[in-house]
């Protein structure tokens, strides 16, 4: 992942090497042709502010030229959030009013590895199950069903109440995610907001797609290391129809956003 987005292109590099040959061989030998494309996060021109203010961090893009750049605020908190961070995510929409449009993508509706604390209330994590640990041919751990034992047997206390939400959720779901069984998790939460009268969400479901689904044009993360637990993680993906989910959700995530986060601005004339 790309931390200096400012200064600094990310570097995608394409070979076309000799299809013949084994593919232990390919990573030693040269390839017929290659070439590095550049990929810019910013327009030429804008500039980068940091912000810190009070509790307050965050960054400003700023176009070029002198100004004035009015600003925006929408009437509330929008959230992007990604496996154990749509855990907090989710948390935030339950319990802070502000946050009015939440985007869950592939996490769970519990809270799992580190107790959650909040005003001195303590979330207990769901058990996990190492016995359902499997192994791919790669030697890539596969964690989807690690939660299923201890979600079975769970009482509701241990699912997030995602019910007493005031926002509007945008769920994402790979159904090729082998890290967590998300489809299950997303299914079941907006199962328990049916059961409470509320249709404040919608659920999008992508065969083929991995876990990693991020914004489009970045490459497929479909295995990496998890430092912790030394082991290398599959994340799930088969290439070309997770870079069309990424490309399709992007999109969706803004229309949801927008629709949410934009105020209604009337005339006063």
């Amino acid at each position: 992942m790309k931390r200096d987005v400012m200064t600094s292109p990310f570097l995608v590099q394409i070979k076309l090497c000799d299809s013949n040959l084994p593919l232990a061989q390919i990573a030693a030998t040269d390839p017929k042709v290659s070439v590095t494309l550049e990929r810019w996060y910013r327009a030429p021109g804008v500039t980068w502010i940091q912000v810190q203010e009070g509790h307050l961090r965050g960054a400003l893009f700023l176009p070029p030229g002198e100004g004035h750049f009015p600003g925006v605020l929408g009437p509330g908190i929008g959230i992007v959030s990604i496996s154990k961070g749509a855990e907090i995510g989710l948390s935030m929409a339950i319990h802070l009013k502000q946050v009015i449009a939440t985007v869950l993508i592939n996490g769970p509706n519990f809270v799992f590895s580190t107790p959650q604390v909040y005003h001195g209330q303590i979330s207990q994590p769901l058990s996990f199950s190492p016995q359902f640990v499997s192994f791919n041919a790669l030697g890539l751990a596969q964690f989807q069903y690690c939660f299923e034992e201890a979600r079975s047997k769970a009482s509701e206390t241990f699912f997030l109440p995602i019910e007493k939400a005031q926002g509007h959720f945008l769920f994402i779901v790979g159904e090729d995610d082998k890290s967590i069984n998300s489809k299950a998790y997303a299914e079941q939460a907006t199962e328990q907001l049916r059961r409470n009268g509320k249709d404040n969400w919608t659920l999008l479901s992508y065969p083929g797609a991995g876990h990693m689904l991020e914004p489009p044009y970045s490459p497929l993360c479909c295995a990496s290391k998890l430092s912790k637990l030394h082991l290398f993680m599959q994340w799930g993906g088969e290439v070309t129809r997770h870079a069309a989910a990424q490309e399709h959700s992007w999109k969706e995530i803004q229309k949801f956003l927008r629709k949410h986060l934009i105020p209604v601005v009337t005339s006063q004339l």
